[in-house]
């Protein structure tokens, strides 16, 4: 008897957590962050071994661009312009006046010729002239996202029992203009709510299909200063390095390079930017002290 009362009892209490757990008052749990993929951090196989500067490379991920507003210091007329001994001979024009910037990728207007992209712009030159129409690209641009680690100031080598405090100075974040010039190359609104580095990220997350909850977020560059303690135990030989999170974002062609066009001279770093993260690790490679 006493046990059927238990076994009663028991499931009156459950049955009153699961009311409670699943009433109108339940608090939904936190939308957990995505983070993405690190490569491997370098450590030396020995005590004197070297350490490099870089890591080797993650490639995160790569997508073919949805808009693509290129910043052109000059163009290649199409044939049609073209003519001997005259304004429009085939050869580049500088931008009038350059640099332009030129929508050559656009989802919603994008026209084939075969396999190559056409653009959806024409090109005035200067007053006189007329319009130019623009050349149709070679190839897919892509959108390239990598990260990397690297090394903060000196590898530190210590043999038996230490303990010392050491200083890295760095910057994180990304240059204002250089996000500005690199977010224009990507299709960025030119106004958010928020500025220039709430949208910046806004449209890199878009780009790749990143969820909202996607650890990926740049900010205004700035510099930090950190202090780490290094510790060696007695009996050990350690080697201790400091080691920041890059993320770098590249615009590139099918052969993995940076994108570049028979027909368009485009404007230098502008198919570039890198971000050094706010991440630090401290990395301390043991080794026996004979």
């Amino acid at each position: 008897m006493k046990t059927t009362q238990a076994v009663l009892f028991a499931m009156l209490c459950l049955t009153l957590v699961f009311a409670a757990g699943c009433g109108d008052d339940a608090v939904a749990p936190e939308e957990i962050e995505e983070v993405l993929d690190r490569p491997a951090i370098p450590e030396p196989t020995y005590y004197s071994g070297p350490v490099p500067d870089k890591s080797m490379e993650l490639v995160v991920k790569t997508v073919a661009l949805s808009n693509y507003v290129a910043s052109v210091d000059s163009v290649y007329p199409k044939p049609g312009w073209c003519c001997s001994g005259c304004d429009f001979e085939c050869q580049f024009f500088p931008t009038f006046p350059g640099p332009n910037r030129v929508r050559l990728v656009d989802a919603d207007t994008i026209v084939t010729n075969g396999d190559s992209l056409l653009t959806d712009v024409t090109y005035i030159p200067h007053t006189g002239y007329g319009d130019m129409g623009c050349n149709a690209l070679s190839s897919t641009p892509y959108l390239q996202h990598v990260r990397y680690w690297v090394r903060l100031g000196v590898v530190e080598r210590y043999s038996g029992s230490t303990s010392v405090t050491v200083t890295r100075s760095t910057t994180r974040g990304m240059e204002r203009t250089e996000a500005q010039e690199f977010g224009m190359s990507i299709g960025m609104e030119a106004s958010v709510s928020g500025g220039l580095f709430v949208s910046f990220s806004m449209t890199l997350r878009t780009e790749f299909s990143y969820s909202s909850s996607t650890s990926l977020s740049v900010s205004e560059e700035e510099t930090v200063e950190e202090s780490f303690t290094i510790t060696c135990p007695d009996n050990r030989n350690i080697v201790y390095c400091v080691w920041q999170l890059v993320d770098e974002f590249r615009i590139i062609g099918v052969d993995g390079e940076e994108f570049t066009d028979s027909y368009y001279r485009f404007t230098a770093g502008t198919h570039l930017a890198v971000c050094p993260e706010p991440e630090f690790v401290p990395m301390t490679t043991y080794f026996a002290n004979p």
